[in-house]
């Protein structure tokens, strides 16, 4: 969701501002999360744990 993404801690703040005093797109964000959870990479645990674990044994196999 690139609508959320800040560079500072003062965008940060900024945009929470922005969403705490604007409720419509508020929720407009939480819809979109809602119905992209089934396909956002973000939410994909299994995909996230076959990637983390092959991250681990890549970095054990540069080790040894």
């Amino acid at each position: 969701m690139p609508e959320l993404i800040t560079q500072t801690p003062e965008e940060y703040e900024a945009a929470a501002q922005v969403l705490a005093h604007n409720p419509a797109r508020l929720k407009a964000i939480r819809e979109k999360l809602i119905s992209n959870h089934a396909t956002a990479p973000l939410f994909d645990m299994t995909r996230f744990i076959r990637d983390l674990e092959a991250a681990y044994e890549t970095m054990l196999r540069e080790k040894t």
